[in-house]
């Protein structure tokens, strides 16, 4: 809706990355197509990327095209950048000598007003600030604004003032309390200041906004959001010519809305109008502000290409059948924007209220199917009435995006629609089904920044999907608190399958006591592929997500049942297992809850969480496995095992992450036995935190490890890391045989007891980026020396 945008139509995440590594993140730049005050000066795109508001790097880069005269530029913009990390990027675009300075490192841009004149198109510029998370390789899109209110003056008597000998074509403008300074961080301006724009032509041949006129004067502000100036304007027939000056004072201004003062300015001295017109819109779109029903029915089935709806009074969509179908054929965009006289990225007490007035379920839906509908700064409800079940406020089967939108009973996403966004969206009335509503196959959800305060959660099931359509379901959510009465978050019931992706869940006012962030019923046969959710209650972290039903299980027969199709299981007694097994169920939970599984060896070849308890004998991880263990005790008695000597093995290309581990065996068998072997690895991330890997003596017995950590044979993108542990033990207790650099191994904050690092690699040299990397480790654990040894004969210590 701006002059100039960021011009992808929505997000499109092309493959998933994986977490830490580096993808394209790419912005596809426009520019848009009007006449005077279209944007076509803005030639020069400059952007910075941000880290937790540090810079990363910026640039410059030209949107002018091969011909001067060519609008609707595209470019693309690049940037590669490291998937799960959230990142901020900064754009400004202006003309190449436009009298602005952008200081990308304090976040600020400045105006130098010295001999700036009035009418000059060059003084149009762009910005725009935008937080995003790396999912994979990905197109964002950006819309950029004008951060100007645009003042426009115009006359509707020319003619007149020629025919009684006076014809002005310069003219001159002078305003106060507007500013030189923009952060581009905050948005806020400073420096304020009257500026004055000097005699410069009049653009006769330009349109004005407001039929019947013509322009007198043109020019750009920089104001505090939305206030008042005082205008003071002049014009004459030449530069030395006699001079008529007229004075407006408390005129409202806005950012990127433009004011327009007109009326008989040459021959009248009474008749001037002030006008703020909302933001501005492409000229084959339509703006309609609406005061009534009648005119919002109106706006919405207007035919155009884009519709964009302000909301001057709260309204109703008054209509008798089910069904609500808004836009024409060709309509790709319809906006409804309920907060007229603010409209800014934040909800302000002007929001009104938009009413779907049916007596049944309110379908909203796009005549065109592949329309989006955007509702922006509102209360959204219904006065539906036929039965609980079924009081929903609104009924989505389209394509469609809340921002700021207060939801007074519930929501639902049904039927077609491939994309729904929601932004600061809140649920708030009693009701007793689910706040949302999720029953649409193929559909991805992007939440951030939701709550929910009645009722139910969050549902997805395919109640509605016809067998042949059924497919996955993508929720994705940034930000969540729920203050429900049922005991999950969300639940996923009768469907193909979901994928769950959710970080930032506050549960703490859910009104049972045993909470899940994510409960799948056991008619859904097809769980997520991945679900991953962060949740917590009361500040601690709960139970991550519920995949199937709870099976509680007693015996070594139940827990191979329970975890045939993949599910939450939880030990209530000891079991154990004369032979080893295998673990190859996917997504799944095992929690201990305090008890043990025995078992000679216990292969992992899946993604897995296990924690709550005991393992007496020895894990083994192999290739393609994602394995979580948290709380765990890997005890019993231990024996060489082929290569399999660690008490934990780790083997291959997969990922382990243990926190709050400890590693004592009871007994230990063999020459080569050690609490942890990772061994023959090309890939895969592999931490320990806050981990206990206990070593006393050499020999057998009681918690004798032949070697403590033993690390070989690595290669590849293949890292170590170890955080908060204690290696304990007779040096040397760990071994770092890998034939790769030592950076891949890192250790913070490891207290040990007589440590040593023992590095033994099959290479020539230790680099000096290697000698450096081992003084870091010396530096931040405590390490009584570091024994390298290379060229097989040589060996070197480095004491603490």
């Amino acid at each position: 809706a701006a002059a100039f945008a960021m011009v992808a139509c929505q997000t499109d995440i092309n493959e998933v990355g994986v977490a830490g590594g580096e993808v394209d993140v790419t912005f596809e730049v426009g520019t848009p197509t009007r006449a005077y005050s279209d944007g076509k000066t803005a030639t020069v795109l400059q952007y910075a990327v941000y880290e937790d508001e540090t810079e990363l790097t910026a640039l410059t880069r030209s949107l002018k095209g091969d011909n001067p005269d060519t609008i609707n530029i595209r470019k693309n913009v690049s940037f590669k950048l490291v998937t799960g990390n959230t990142y901020t990027v900064i754009f400004w675009a202006a003309a190449p000598n436009a009298p602005y300075t952008v200081d990308f490192a304090n976040k600020e841009m400045t105006v130098d007003y010295t001999g700036v004149k009035c009418n000059d198109e060059n003084l149009d510029a762009f910005y725009a600030k935008y937080e995003f998370t790396v999912k994979g390789a990905q197109t964002e899109t950006i819309e950029l604004r004008r951060p100007f209110a645009q003042l426009n003056i115009g006359t509707s008597d020319y003619t007149a003032s020629a025919n009684a000998g006076y014809e002005p074509n310069q003219s001159y403008v002078k305003v106060t309390n507007i500013y030189n300074t923009l952060n581009l961080w905050s948005g806020a301006v400073s420096g304020e200041t009257a500026v004055e724009f000097a005699y410069a032509d009049i653009k006769k041949d330009e349109e004005f906004p407001v039929t019947g006129y013509e322009y007198l004067a043109m020019n750009y502000l920089l104001v505090n959001g939305k206030e008042t100036v005082d205008v003071e304007f002049a014009y004459n027939e030449t530069s030395t010519g006699d001079a008529k000056t007229r004075v407006v004072g408390s005129v409202p201004v806005q950012r990127n809305y433009r004011t327009n003062i007109y009326g008989q300015l040459l021959t009248s001295d009474v008749d001037i109008n002030v006008v703020i017109n909302p933001e501005y819109v492409d000229a084959q779109n339509d703006c309609f502000v609406v005061s009534t029903d009648e005119e919002l029915a109106a706006a919405l089935n207007s035919g155009k290409k884009e519709i964009y709806v302000y909301l001057k009074e709260s309204v109703a969509l008054d209509v008798t059948n089910t069904y609500i179908q808004i836009g024409g054929a060709n309509t790709e965009l319809i906006v409804i924007d309920g907060d007229y006289t603010q409209n800014t990225t934040s909800r302000s007490a002007n929001a009104h209220k938009l009413t779907l007035a049916t007596t049944y379920w309110s379908h909203l839906n796009t005549l065109n199917p592949d329309a989006k509908l955007v509702l922006k700064n509102l209360d959204l409800t219904s006065p539906q009435t036929s039965g609980t079940w079924d009081s929903y406020d609104v009924v989505f089967k389209c394509n469609v995006e809340l921002e700021n939108v207060n939801v007074l009973k519930s929501m639902a996403l049904i039927g077609t629609g491939k994309s729904a966004k929601l932004t600061n969206v809140s649920i708030t009335e009693e009701h007793d089904y689910y706040a949302l509503w999720i029953s649409a196959a193929g559909l991805t959800v992007d939440v951030k920044d939701l709550t929910i305060k009645a009722g139910r959660g969050i549902k997805i099931d395919e109640q509605y999907v016809a067998a042949e359509d059924k497919g996955l379901v993508t929720l994705n959510i940034e930000g969540a608190t729920f203050d429900t009465e049922k005991k999950a978050a969300i639940v996923v019931k009768s469907t193909e399958g979901a994928d769950i992706n959710a970080s930032g869940l506050d549960i703490s006012q859910v009104a049972e006591d045993d909470v899940f962030a994510v409960w799948v019923d056991e008619d859904s046969k097809a769980y997520a592929d991945k679900v991953s959710v962060e949740s917590t209650k009361d500040g601690e972290v709960v139970k991550s997500v519920v995949e199937g039903t709870v099976k509680k299980v007693a015996t070594s027969e139940e827990f191979v049942a329970a975890l045939v199709d993949g599910n939450y299981v939880v030990l209530t007694e000891d079991i154990t297992y004369t032979g080893n097994y295998s673990l190859k169920a996917k997504n799944v939970i095992i929690d201990l809850n305090g008890k043990s599984i025995t078992a000679p060896m216990f292969y992992v070849f899946s993604t897995a969480t296990i924690q709550n308890g005991t393992l007496n004998g020895k894990m083994y991880a192999r290739t393609g496995c994602n394995l979580t263990l948290d709380g765990m005790t890997f005890s019993g008695t231990i024996s060489d095992d082929l290569s399999t000597e660690g008490h934990l093995q780790v083997q291959g290309g997969c990922d382990v992450y243990a926190k709050g581990c400890v590693f004592a065996a009871t007994t230990v068998n063999g020459s080569q036995t050690r609490s942890l072997s990772i061994e023959g690895s090309s890939s895969g991330t592999r931490k320990f935190e806050n981990c206990d890997f206990k070593f006393l003596s050499w020999g057998t017995g009681a918690g004798k490890y032949k070697k403590n950590v033993y690390i070989n044979t690595m290669s590849g993108t293949t890292t170590v890391e170890f955080v908060n542990c204690k290696l304990n033990g007779k040096a040397p207790n760990i071994i770092f045989a890998a034939a790769k650099s030592l950076s891949s191994l890192s250790m913070t904050g490891c207290d040990n007891t007589s440590p040593t690092l023992e590095i033994n690699r099959a290479k020539d040299v230790v680099t000096e980026a290697e000698w450096a990397h081992i003084s870091s480790l010396i530096a931040n654990n405590k390490f009584t020396q570091v024994r390298v040894f290379y060229n097989a004969t040589t060996s070197e210590y480095i004491k603490k």
